[in-house]
């Protein structure tokens, strides 16, 4: 199957604790990311989705014991 795995967007809590962002390709390639932490998610989601207009964006679980 020849078909392009469609672009995603990843937010997720970095080890610094703020929220942050990736873009990642239908290769898993990390292709764009924030430039900076925020402390709140939902203002790392909007800014994401901002930024990469009809492309998915998906929040991840946050590792326990961060």
């Amino acid at each position: 199957d020849m078909t392009a795995r469609p672009h995603q967007v990843q937010v997720y809590r970095s080890t610094d604790g703020l929220w942050r962002w990736r873009r990642r390709a239908g290769n898993y390639k990390i292709v764009r990311s924030s430039e900076q932490g925020h402390k709140w998610r939902w203002y790392t989601i909007r800014k994401a989705r901002r930024q990469n207009p009809g492309v998915e964006v998906v929040v991840l679980p946050v590792e326990e014991g961060e």
